[in-house]
């Protein structure tokens, strides 16, 4: 069931994912345990949720290119936390990804990531 201000999912609301972006990591609460979160919100309903937001919050001149957008969004962190995994072995992360090393490195390029590892 949905609403204008709360996604439900099997009946417990959603908190807004505003409040837990990476600029504000004060504002998640201190008893919000992630493995919990992410368990009780598959992947699928956090990105419905934020897709819901994104196109909400769209004005009419940019309602283009949605879909290129949230692929960079989206392939971005995967590449990154990715090669992350793989201590930069673009040979593992490619094959981990399932995709052709020469295509992860075109992606690698287009998305301007750094393939050196810096790991947090």
């Amino acid at each position: 069931m949905r609403d204008k201000q709360t996604l439900r999912v099997e009946g417990v609301p959603l908190p807004s994912l505003r409040k837990f972006s990476k600029e504000s990591p004060s504002a998640r609460p201190a008893s919000l345990d992630p493995a919990r979160f992410f368990a009780a919100y598959p992947l699928e309903t956090i990105v419905h949720r934020k897709l819901s937001e994104i196109i909400t919050d769209m004005t009419g001149a940019t309602k283009s290119g949605l879909y290129q957008y949230v692929m960079e969004m989206v392939e971005r962190p995967m590449i990154q936390l990715t090669l992350e995994h793989t201590d930069g072995n673009q040979c593992k992360a490619a094959d981990l990804l399932g995709i052709n090393r020469n295509t992860l490195r075109k992606k690698i390029s287009s998305l301007g990531i750094d393939p050196r590892v810096r790991k947090p």
